[in-house]
């Protein structure tokens, strides 16, 4: 369905959760050796049907009077999805400590963790290859939730998506700013080179949030008021409607066809600067 057709979007999710205890825990009265693992599977339609397993599994020793239990134990966490998308695949690895008092509910309690990740997908360099963080939690643990409401920000996220099969330079200018290219679903900028057709799904994309990179002649320019004009200009120089005082300024010059713009003035072509050497 599009986002023209005045019907609702379908999404379909659901989740499994399994947790297994081998060992000592908080709860147990004597000290001793413990291993835990909490694993989460979760789908999401609205996603290109994706697919995300998480587990966190740790290693440890319990020690500590009834009144205050504690846990100290190394950790060794996964996240992998079926989409195989950068921030949905990393592993993350470190020391962790945890503790519940007497008076706590007996499935309260409350970790602390140092870890170091890596995401192993990041082959083009699109965001740093390692990581660290430090995390708190307290509570019962209700991973399914937690990864629900993650992959419903997802949308929010740096993605950008170029609708034609031939993509120019656009990959390598836009991951140099940290945008990470995905699938048209979950992207949030979109680049539309020359030739791609119009279609009414973009005012209403557009009105919703998106950025829409408009490049040469198109139907979809003429949609938003761009159209060719008579003759060329050549042109040397930018201005940033944004940031006026900073010079953009070119090695060489181009020329350039002379277009209208029936937008607001910020479109304008005018912003192309006269060449200098």
């Amino acid at each position: 369905m599009g986002y023209a057709t005045g019907h609702i979007l379908p999404d379909y999710r659901g989740g499994l959760n399994y947790a297994h205890l081998i060992g000592r825990s908080l709860n147990s009265e004597s000290s001793g050796w413990f291993a835990d693992t909490a694993a989460d599977a979760v789908f999401i339609s609205r996603f290109g049907n994706d697919f995300l397993i998480y587990d966190e599994s740790r290693i440890g020793y319990s020690t500590g009077p009834l009144a205050f239990r504690m846990q100290f134990f190394w950790n060794g966490n996964f996240t992998i999805d079926t989409q195989r998308q950068i921030w949905a695949n990393f592993l993350e690895t470190g020391l962790g400590v945890r503790f519940r008092a007497a008076w706590m509910p007996p499935s309260m309690y409350v970790t602390a963790s140092l870890l170091r990740g890596a995401y192993p997908l990041n082959t083009e360099g699109t965001r740093p290859a390692n990581f660290n963080d430090f995390r708190s939690e307290s509570g019962m643990r209700l991973l399914v939730s937690a990864l629900l409401a993650a992959v419903a920000s997802a949308a929010s996220l740096p993605y950008y998506c170029v609708l034609n099969a031939d993509a120019g330079a656009w990959p390598e200018i836009l991951s140099s700013i940290g945008l990470v290219r995905q699938p048209a679903n979950l992207a949030h900028v979109f680049v539309a080179r020359s030739g791609t057709p119009a279609s009414n799904e973009w005012n209403q994309r557009v009105d919703q949030g998106a950025i829409l990179i408009l490049e040469g002649e198109s139907s979809l320019a003429e949609m938003f008021g761009f159209r060719r004009g008579a003759g060329f200009v050549k042109a040397g120089s930018l201005t940033d409607v944004h940031r006026p005082g900073l010079a953009i300024v070119w090695e060489k010059g181009l020329e350039l066809p002379v277009s209208t713009c029936l937008a607001a003035p910020p479109c304008s072509p005018a912003s192309a600067g006269p060449a200098r050497p």
